[in-house]
């Protein structure tokens, strides 16, 4: 079935109980699908998917916000707000730093994406360093630091 829309939730979600191996089942992106310019109908369309999937050559979506390779939406997950306000205030501080992999980021990204999103981004970049950093027990080292954010 493609996922364009929301039309194939209810059908997924009433075949999901019968069937307990989700090996059998799944939900593509038409983008992976691409069938040949010519005259359409649900019927070839079906037919053009059952083919794809019986030679293994679909990959499971949903995200939920993607259709035809594009996501729809971007929203922040919930979290703590206090954390996520110090996190936003460091991320500003070090996008006005020079020279730091960061602010090169930070204003290679911003065009794009809008100044907010942007700094949201630097900010989750650098929880995940934090985080790493954390994890591994090293200290932070500003040459090392981009390549531990990036992986």
């Amino acid at each position: 079935m493609e996922s364009t829309g929301v039309y194939w939730r209810p059908v997924y979600e009433s075949i999901e109980e019968y069937l307990p191996n989700y090996q059998c089942m799944m939900v593509v992106n038409a983008y992976h699908m691409r069938n040949l310019p010519g005259r359409k109908s649900d019927v070839a369309d079906a037919e053009w998917i059952s083919t794809l999937f019986r030679h293994g050559l679909l990959e499971p979506t949903p995200r939920n916000d993607e259709s035809a390779g594009k996501i729809k939406s971007r929203k922040i997950t919930k979290g703590n707000p206090y954390i996520k306000s110090i996190l936003c205030q460091v991320a500003w501080a070090a996008v006005r730093c020079r020279y730091s992999y960061f602010a090169d980021w930070f204003w290679s990204h911003q065009g794009k994406l809008g100044r907010r999103k942007a700094i949201i981004a630097v900010a989750r970049k650098i929880l995940v360093l934090i985080y790493k950093l954390l994890k591994s027990g090293e200290f932070y080292d500003p040459m090392v630091a981009s390549s531990q954010i990036n992986r």
